[in-house]
């Protein structure tokens, strides 16, 4: 994975790190590992995954996944889709993660 395509942000080692082969499973239900690389290298809407390089390694947080579904999730009239109400996202963000 070229790393000058993939998006990361310096506060992400002081975030909770899950390597991305184990962070598919965070979600609920569970996302593939491909989705979760193609979601850092060419985002959806515009919008990537932020993610941090440690060693060989590539690792995301939870807090990152928190912010990709927001922000991914937040209402675009321009293209007509559907307006989510801030309790709709909430609740959509916690089945994501089982809560």
């Amino acid at each position: 994975m070229n790393d000058t395509a993939i998006e990361t942000n310096a506060d992400l080692a002081t975030e909770d790190l899950v390597a991305v082969n184990v962070a598919g499973k965070k979600f609920k239900p569970p996302v593939s590992r491909t989705s979760l690389e193609r979601w850092m290298r060419t985002g959806v809407r515009g919008i990537r995954l932020e993610s941090i390089q440690i060693g060989h390694r590539r690792f995301v947080s939870i807090q990152a996944i928190e912010r990709f579904i927001q922000r991914t999730n937040q209402p675009i009239d321009t293209n007509g889709h559907t307006r989510r109400t801030p309790a709709e996202l909430e609740m959509k963000k916690r089945e994501f993660f089982g809560q």
